[in-house]
């Protein structure tokens, strides 16, 4: 591994994406705590959504979508370039429907923070989400199958 080799941009992404997953479990951590902790014993309180499962949800999908984005700028430059506006497309669309249906179930969870209310969370705005960003790790790991073995002629990496 030589990671000083990587570019800037590359060490950001890393970063970035340590520090957004940092908040996402420390969020978890908190939200575990609040119901197993401090209202140990309290049904009642588990008919709310604590304020921290909404923030763990939105520091998840902004991973997921750092990330693909990421791959997706990997497949860029991977592909031939007559295949590049035949295969990228797809891929951002699915990944930024993906992100605007978290942002969605985001949204609806703090207006709303009813447990009741998450049935119909779960049918339009998460389902959804779940479906796009399922469809684009399928594209992208297909594309990155195929580019890599297809490329496996030119690098420097033995097959």
């Amino acid at each position: 591994m030589h990671y000083s080799e990587d570019s800037s941009f590359t060490k950001f992404i890393v970063a970035l994406t340590w520090i957004l997953d940092t908040l996402h479990v420390s969020f978890m951590c908190h939200m575990l705590y609040y119901y197993l902790i401090i209202n140990y014993g309290n049904p009642m309180s588990l008919e709310y959504i604590v304020w921290t499962f909404s923030a763990s949800v939105l520091m998840n999908s902004l991973v997921i979508t750092i990330v693909q984005f990421f791959f997706a700028h990997k497949i860029y430059h991977l592909c031939r370039r007559q295949l590049r506006w035949l295969v990228i497309p797809p891929i951002i669309v699915l990944i930024l429907v993906g992100f605007g249906f978290d942002i969605g179930t985001v949204v609806v969870m703090l207006v709303n923070n009813a447990l009741s209310f998450a049935f119909y969370t779960r049918f339009y705005t998460s389902t959804p989400a779940v479906s796009a960003v399922v469809l684009a790790e399928v594209l992208i790991t297909a594309s990155l199958c195929i580019l890599l073995y297809d490329g496996g002629s030119r690098s420097a990496a033995p097959r």
